[in-house]
């Protein structure tokens, strides 16, 4: 026991380690991140909600999330690379537990180091380098599929525990259905019928903020899908500009997803299937129990080719490559012999993704120091209703500015959302591209606010950061 208590922190302290090296001059500070930032920092203000991270096709994601980020924050005073620690926290811990459920089956050695090629797979990296809803249900979903896979009894505590998970991770991204249907499909091999109700049962109840939010707010959600049709958006792929089609024809659709798959798994799912196939010849544990681990990657693979014909987005392939790398894994230490165990994280290094250690063109520093200089200059004050936009690139592609609006918050200033810019007397416009003619923003938020009040701009300057003053 003493053995695996001191394997199980040296696995997880040195995935930490790697997780987190560099991680703040390196992170992806995207839309999604400043978005996370300034709605979990919307909580620790007291602003509680309901709703999660938007979706696509006008779905959003349950507040889990949201909640599950915000003790970090919470503790490091609103610190905006707190969530990335979480996220490199979580992982780093499913890749202990990981080998502490190898360990129960197989030799010590050849469990950490299974656990550890897990843990040094393309996907496992680059998503615990890169917080965000869409990735951090990984290490969560990791841990039940070992449970799934491993068990042969379950409880009635454990199958409640392993629907409220699934629900959990569903409410994070929907997406995450294309792996946890299979493995519940698994699931439901092993146990009764009444066991299945009751999963079901904890997997709906997860759902309930969601539907407390519908309730209160006339079912505005579930009409923009029906009556609105919002999820043409996601059909016709039309919502994010240059966005990547399947298609129609499954063949072509898979080869397409092909290409990302291996870029995530470190090779093709064609021949992951074909080596699952091979190992499990060599495999000295129950034959059965790996063919069903088989199907539940199969069946994955075949769901997310099915259903990604429409959009492709790279995070949608998540669950899938996840279910590869943990089959890979557990087939490979399942044959016991040292030499194909050895093979697995030389095959993942081979295929590390060294671009995520990059340092970062955008920095947490740039958008506090500009927030900075409009409070210390008074060029906002706390009594006037004011809102953010910001420019990013030369595409003209104009975000919200969450990046700002999370460092006002901290500061004590309270922007109005981005639904309330016909509300606001003062809007401050961050360019991160340098001086900008902004009298050519052609954004829906712009004519909102009024673009007829452009021609009073006035500027001002950081070191990396232009901004612009507009007063009705």
């Amino acid at each position: 026991m003493k053995t695996k208590i001191i394997t199980f922190l040296l696995v997880t302290f040195v995935s930490f380690i790697l997780y987190w090296y560099k991680l703040p001059d390196s992170l992806t500070i995207n839309t999604d991140y400043g978005k996370d930032l300034y709605n979990i920092a919307k909580l620790f203000r007291g602003n509680f909600t309901l709703l999660g991270p938007a979706l696509s096709a006008g779905i959003f994601a349950g507040p889990y999330y949201y909640y599950l980020m915000l003790p970090s924050l919470v503790i490091s005073s609103l610190n905006p690379y707190s969530i990335a620690l979480t996220g490199s926290i979580l992982f780093s811990a499913s890749v202990g537990i990981l080998y502490l459920i190898f360990a129960k089956k197989y030799g010590h050695w050849q469990s950490a180091i299974s656990a550890f090629s897990l843990g040094i797979s393309p996907l496992f990296v680059m998503a615990a380098r890169e917080p965000a809803n869409g990735l951090m249900y990984l290490p969560i979903m990791l841990i039940i599929m070992g449970i799934i896979h491993f068990k042969t009894t379950f409880s009635e505590l454990t199958v409640s525990m392993l629907g409220f998970l699934v629900g959990i991770i569903l409410n994070f991204d929907t997406v995450s259905i294309l792996g946890l249907l299979p493995l519940s499909i698994y699931l439901f091999s092993k146990i009764k019928f009444p066991k299945i109700l009751l999963f079901i049962f904890f997997v709906a109840i997860t759902y309930l903020p969601l539907i407390v939010f519908e309730v209160k707010n006339d079912f505005v959600i579930t009409k923009g899908i029906f009556i609105n049709k919002n999820y043409q958006t996601f059909v016709k792929n039309d919502n994010v500009e240059g966005a990547i089609s399947g298609t129609s024809n499954l063949t072509k659709n898979y080869s397409l997803i092909s290409n990302r798959v291996s870029k995530q798994v470190g090779m093709t799912p064609l021949l992951v299937i074909m080596l699952l196939v091979i190992m499990n010849l060599f495999s000295k544990s129950s034959t059965s129990n790996k063919f069903g681990l088989i199907l539940t990657t199969a069946g994955s693979l075949l769901l997310t080719v099915v259903i990604i014909r429409f959009k492709l987005e790279f995070h949608y392939l998540f669950p899938v490559s996840l279910l590869m790398i943990f089959s890979l894994t557990e087939l490979t230490v399942s044959t016991g012999k040292i030499w194909i165990i050895a093979l697995l994280p030389i095959v993942f290094l081979s295929n590390f993704p060294t671009e995520r250690y990059k340092t970062s063109t955008r920095t947490f520093s740039a958008f506090e120091n500009a927030v900075n200089l409009t409070i210390e200059q008074n060029l906002v004050k706390k009594n006037t209703p004011f809102n953010v936009l910001a420019i990013t690139d030369k595409h003209l592609y104009v975000p919200i500015g969450n990046e700002y609006r999370f460092f006002y918050l901290k500061r004590g200033f309270a922007p109005l959302d981005e639904y309330h810019y016909p509300d606001s007397k003062l809007l401050l416009i961050f360019s991160e591209i340098g001086d900008y003619d902004i009298s050519t923003i052609g954004a829906w938020e712009l004519d909102q606010f009024g673009k007829k009040y452009l021609t009073v701009a006035k500027k001002y300057s950081t070191d990396q950061v232009v901004v612009y003053k507009v007063e009705k």
